[in-house]
């Protein structure tokens, strides 16, 4: 349970508690506040924990001379007090859950503007890669094994963790292998090089067939689908990506066919 369900359930507990039906000794409240100190000393500091620590619910003062109304009114101060403490460590813990949010989504933004400018200027990067001094060998993309290595490669200026040749899980009764898992950013980038018998129709068929099996990857939010079509075999790029660009069962998926 993380921290902010666990406050909320903490608070929702602490309103079945009243002076008027408090006693010493009572199990169910102890049970509770013995669950507080435990959660605010494993998630808090030790100045937290010693003020919850030191409010004693004034319970023992049963044991003494007092009348009940003053036993119902310290009992139910201390315990308002810790309510209301216990709602502002809830509202630090929203505010800093919203700020990581908050942050996460920028990271996956950048992330995605990152690979979609990759993708958007590969074939000038492989068209560089032929001009080398003194016509020194190069790599010369020739096959999508080719076009997987230097995205590899590539993919390194941003990224640290770069998983290759992970297996999604079956469907219909096949698997498929998957070129690139971020899986700190939740990104799966599927990669595919047009050459005969691999045109519009089918990259298309495929595609829709690899975004039914990334719906089910427990490390998939985001898939860039890139297809590499140097010789131009797909006669409407933009159109076949604007049918395969779109968000399917909480599956974000970005289709970018670069040409020359």
């Amino acid at each position: 349970m993380n921290k902010i369900k666990k406050l909320e359930k903490l608070l929702e507990e602490a309103k079945n508690f009243t002076g008027k039906n408090i006693k010493y000794g009572d199990s169910k409240f102890e049970a509770w506040n013995n669950s507080l100190l435990r959660f605010i000393n494993t998630n808090y500091d030790k100045i937290t924990y010693e003020n919850f620590k030191n409010r004693s619910y004034t319970l023992d003062i049963c044991t003494f001379n007092t009348s009940e109304s003053e036993f119902v009114e310290a009992f139910e101060k201390d315990l308002g007090t810790t309510i209301e403490e216990l709602k502002s460590l809830l509202e630090e813990e929203k505010e800093i859950s919203i700020s990581c949010e908050n942050r996460s989504k920028k990271q996956s933004i950048d992330s995605i503007h990152q690979i979609s400018n990759l993708f958007d200027r590969f074939h000038i990067i492989c068209r560089q890669l032929r001009k080398r001094h003194n016509s020194r060998k190069t790599l010369d993309i020739q096959d999508e094994y080719d076009v997987q290595d230097l995205i590899h490669a590539l993919l390194y200026i941003y990224f640290d963790d770069i998983r290759a040749e992970e297996w999604t899980p079956s469907y219909a009764g096949r698997c498929s292998r998957q070129d690139f898992l971020l899986k700190k950013e939740n990104i799966v980038i599927e990669i595919k090089k047009t050459r005969d018998g691999l045109t519009d129709r089918e990259v298309g068929e495929q595609l829709i067939v690899d975004i039914e099996r990334y719906k089910s990857h427990p490390n998939c939010k985001t898939l860039f689908c890139f297809v590499y079509d140097p010789d131009e075999r797909i006669s409407n790029p933009r159109g076949l990506e604007n049918d395969l660009t779109r968000e399917t069962d909480g599956l974000n998926v970005i289709t970018i066919i670069t040409q020359r």
